[in-house]
């Protein structure tokens, strides 16, 4: 008795981890137009930008760089995970002492809109697809910044 009590509380577990996973991958798959190279169309003069994304399990995981020449200006670290069985963009940046999350509130076919209200800035962040474009706005505490993409073919 205790063998088939055993045997079929691991099938049962088995089920709800294969559902849990089926269910993540699912609202990863939802944010898979993402998954290319960005390059940056509104940057300051003699500077480049680009952001790319790429899938790795069951989350995104991005990288955005500033070049000024051939110098690394700037760079952070971004994914695109669940936890808790919701979606969260996470950054890590060198001002910040560790990573910041932002819960993904909605996701529509190529947008998407996470928010962080306890962050100083951003508050929120937008991702927009509109055929090969890519539109990330950033906004809190009355600040607001624009990026603009085009996926490097």
């Amino acid at each position: 008795m205790k063998i088939q009590f055993i045997s079929a509380m691991l099938v049962l577990l088995t089920l709800v981890s294969f559902g849990q996973h089926s269910n993540e991958t699912h609202k990863i798959d939802n944010l898979s137009w993402l998954c290319k190279t960005w390059e940056r169309t509104n940057v300051k003069t003699g500077q480049r930008a680009y952001e790319t994304w790429r899938r790795e399990g069951d989350s995104l995981k991005g990288v955005g760089v500033t070049l000024q020449g051939s110098d690394t200006v700037f760079i952070e670290e971004l994914s695109i995970a669940v936890r808790n069985d919701d979606l969260y963009y996470g950054a890590v940046v060198g001002h910040n002492p560790g990573p910041v999350y932002f819960k993904i509130d909605i996701t529509g076919a190529g947008s998407f809109k996470s928010s962080n209200p306890k962050h100083d800035f951003p508050k929120e962040i937008m991702y927009e697809l509109n055929d090969k474009d890519l539109t990330v706005i950033i906004v809190g505490d009355g600040k607001k910044a624009l990026f603009k993409f085009r996926v490097v073919d």
